[in-house]
């Protein structure tokens, strides 16, 4: 056979695998604190205590602590922090209704 000459029923196939699956979205780590207590000032201003491996931290809304979180807002049962290197909000639970 000559090297010109292409063979006329050899195999083709058009199959085309699919495109890989997307990479998941990197979400925050579990909030690593534990509620402890509030405290409710005279004016108003609630003050949530959390603990973290042995550290206390006494924390209100509009505060940063721990160098990556911030308090967005407490409410009676939950405050809102924010996880600051994925700008990813998180809820806590901080006790429960008198």
């Amino acid at each position: 056979m000559s090297e010109n000459v292409k063979e006329l029923f050899a195999a083709k196939s058009w199959y085309v695998p699919p495109p890989p699956p997307p990479h998941p979205k990197p979400v925050a780590p579990p909030i690593p604190f534990v509620y402890v207590g509030k405290l409710i000032e005279s004016d108003g201003k609630t003050l949530v205590f959390l603990a973290k491996q042995g550290r206390i931290y006494s924390v209100s809304e509009g505060e940063t602590f721990d160098s990556v979180y911030s308090v967005d807002a407490v409410r009676l049962t939950q405050m809102t922090l924010t996880y600051l290197p994925m700008h990813e909000q998180q809820t806590l639970n901080i006790g429960e209704r008198n």
